[in-house]
C-alpha cells in the first residue's frame, strides 16, 4: 500500500511514477511480520509484467505475445469507452526513495513486543525489483533487532555471542544489499555497537573502514527446511530475488553467517580491546579472529589482566570468553 500527502503522477509514455511529500509503504508479510517505508519522494519505474498464455500463433514466440498484449492493454481506448488501462500489464520493477528515508520491519513478539526489527535510515536509498539489489549511495545509520529464544543448544558468551540483541551501524559511503551473493556491504568509517541480550547486555564496539555481512537462510524463518545445508557467498540467487520480493521480506528469512572488517579495524568491549589489519566472526561458533597486515600486527590488551600483547593473529572463543595469540611479543602482567 502507498499513500502520500503531496501529488503523484503516473506517467504511461516514460514509464514513470513520481510520489510526493510524506510518502509512506506497508506491507505485511505472512508470518505477521510489517515491513513499511517513509521518505519525501518516491520515484517508481515501471515494466512489462511477465504474461503467460496457453497457446500461441503459429512461428508466435512467448515474447512476441507478450508485447502484443501490453502493447493491447495500453492502447488508446475506443470512443466512448473511459481510459483505465494505464498501467495495464505493467508493475513496479525499480524504485528510488529520496529525502528523510526511513524503512522498517518488526516481527511482533508477546506482550506488545519487537522479537525481530530492523530500522534504516539514510538520505536516499535505491532498488531493483528483478535482482533484488538494495542501494543506499549516502551515508546512514541502522538498528537491528533479534530477541527471539536462541537455540536449546545456544550457549551465549558473555560479549557477542550469536548475535541476539541490539546492534548498531553507522557508515559514511555506502550500503550494499545484494541476495545475488546473499551480503551486505558497508563502506567508510564503518561504526558498529553490539548490545547482547545475554549476560547483563555488556557493550561490544567494532570500528573499521569496511564490513561485510554474509548471509543464510534460516531455519528458524517460516518455510526453512530443517537440517537444510548452509548456503556459501558464492551460492545462486536466493529465492528473495525474484521479482515478486522485496529485499526486507528476503532479509527477514536469513540469518549472519559471518562477517568481516577490513581497514584500521579496532574493537573495544569488556574483556579485550585490539587493532588489527582484519577481523572476521563466525556467530554461530562465536568465534572472532583477527589477523596483522603490512601496517603492523594485532595489538591486544587483556582488560581483566591488564597484559598487552602484539601477535600475527588473535584468535577469541567469545562463547568460552577464551583467546589464543600466535608469534606474540610484549608485556604480560
Amino acid at each position: 500500500d502507498i499513500a502520500w500527502a503531496g501529488s503523484a503522477r503516473v506517467d504511461g509514455n516514460t514509464d514513470l511514477i513520481d510520489v510526493d511529500r510524506g510518502v509512506t509503504m506497508t506491507s505485511v508479510q505472512a508470518d505477521g511480520t510489517v515491513n513499511g517505508a517513509t521518505a519525501d519522494h518516491l520515484r517508481a519505474k515501471l515494466a512489462l509484467r511477465p504474461t503467460t498464455h496457453p497457446a500461441h500463433a503459429a512461428g508466435e514466440s512467448a515474447a512476441a505475445a507478450a508485447l502484443a498484449a501490453a502493447a493491447a492493454a495500453t492502447r488508446p481506448a475506443k470512443p466512448g469507452q473511459p481510459q483505465v488501462t494505464l498501467m495495464a500489464g505493467k508493475e513496479i520493477a525499480a524504485a528510488t526513495l529520496t529525502g528523510k528515508v526511513e524503512v522498517k520491519s518488526e516481527l511482533p513478539g508477546p506482550n506488545n513486543t519487537v522479537a525481530r526489527g530492523l530500522n534504516l535510515y539514510s538520505t536516499i536509498l535505491t532498488y531493483d525489483r528483478a535482482t533484488g539489489r538494495l542501494e543506499v549511495p549516502a551515508a546512514g545509520q541502522m538498528l537491528y533487532q533479534d530477541h527471539r529464544p536462541a537455540g536449546a543448544e545456544a550457549s551465549e558468551g558473555p560479549t557477542v555471542g550469536s548475535g541476539r540483541g541490539r546492534t548498531a551501524f553507522e557508515w559514511k559511503n555506502w550500503l550494499v544489499y545484494d541476495p545475488g551473493v546473499q551480503a551486505a556491504s558497508l563502506n567508510g568509517d564503518v561504526r558498529v555497537v553490539h548490545w547482547p541480550d545475554a549476560n547483563g547486555g555488556q557493550p561490544f564496539n567494532l570500528n573499521a573502514m569496511t564490513l561485510t555481512a554474509y548471509l543464510e537462510p534460516d531455519p528458524a524463518a517460516a518455510g526453512a527446511k530443517a537440517g537444510a545445508a548452509p548456503a556459501l557467498p558464492a551460492a545462486a540467487p536466493l529465492a528473495a530475488a525474484a521479482p515478486a520480493t522485496s529485499p526486507v521480506d528476503a532479509a527477514t528469512k536469513l540469518r549472519l553467517r559471518q562477517v568481516t572488517a577490513a581497514g584500521d579495524v579496532s574493537v573495544t568491549s569488556q574483556r579485550l580491546n585490539f587493532t588489527s589489519a582484519n577481523l572476521a566472526y563466525h556467530p554461530l561458533e562465536q568465534v572472532l579472529t583477527a589477523t596483522g597486515g603490512p601496517a603492523g600486527p594485532v595489538t591486544v590488551v587483556d582488560n581483566q589482566t591488564g597484559s598487552q600483547t602484539a601477535a600475527d593473529e588473535l584468535r577469541w572463543n567469545t562463547k568460552t570468553d577464551q583467546f589464543r595469540i600466535r608469534n606474540l611479543s610484549g608485556k604480560v602482567r
